[in-house]
């Protein structure tokens, strides 16, 4: 019974990834600039791979707001069917007067992203 259960539990450890990834090191915010994030999830285990994630900084700055810096940090996801295949926190860098309209995209106010 202590194997299988042990088998069980390594299984579904393989199955989890977690990363960061940063295009620098991430500042802490000022009072000037606020980090703010966005949780994406898409995308299905099992399914063709077809899932994309958005692009962050164009989002935003196809809405008129200036992206300092941007990080992701993957989050774990199971490898059974119909669990998500990507999930990350996406964050970005931005000035502080833009942060309602960042709100508006689905963004909200946060601390900087862990250092890789």
């Amino acid at each position: 019974m202590n194997v299988l259960t042990t088998i069980s539990i390594l299984a579904l450890l393989t199955g989890c990834q977690t990363a960061l990834q940063a295009e620098s090191p991430a500042p802490a915010s000022n009072d000037e600039h606020v980090w703010v994030t966005a949780r994406v999830v898409g995308g299905k285990q099992c399914e063709p791979p077809s899932y994309t994630p958005p692009d962050t900084k164009r989002v935003l700055e196809e809405a008129g707001i200036t992206v300092f810096e941007s990080a992701v940090e993957r989050l774990a996801v199971c490898s059974a069917c119909g669990c998500p295949a990507y999930a990350a926190v996406h964050y970005a860098l931005i000035q502080k007067a833009h942060v309602g309209q960042a709100q508006q995209l689905g963004f909200q106010p946060s601390g900087a992203p862990r250092s890789p």
